[in-house]
């Protein structure tokens, strides 16, 4: 049975994973989602990378702050249905191409939102 607390541990593995990612081929990262690497987005990405990094803290923090994780549960839910959110209204607006990235990011964020959603404990 998965547990909150293994759910909340691949959720900061593949946050470490997009994070560097960011940090190591920001260029390549952005080019598999339609993107240019722009001088524009050189400045921003630091902060968005920054943000992500905030939440990996957060997230370890978490697991050892909280006794019971079922309390949790349905805020990652909301926080992992956020990124859908935002990128379904990017490609609707074309923002952002709809790539196989795209596709594949949003399937790994679903997957956290149901499991988050369903999960016991």
């Amino acid at each position: 049975m998965i547990s909150v607390k293994f759910l909340l541990r691949i959720l900061t593995g593949f946050l470490v994973l997009f994070t560097l990612g960011g940090v190591f081929s920001p260029e390549e990262m952005m080019k598999s989602f339609g993107m240019r690497y722009t001088k524009e987005a050189a400045a921003i990405v630091p902060f968005a990378l920054m943000g992500q990094l905030f939440l990996i803290i957060l997230t370890l923090q978490i697991i050892n702050w909280i006794k019971d994780l079922s309390k949790v549960k349905m805020t990652y839910s909301f926080i992992t249905f956020m990124p859908v959110c935002l990128n379904v209204y990017q490609a609707v607006t074309g923002v952002v191409p709809l790539t196989i990235a795209f596709y594949f990011e949003q399937a790994i964020w679903l997957t956290f939102v149901i499991s988050f959603y369903i999960v016991k404990k």
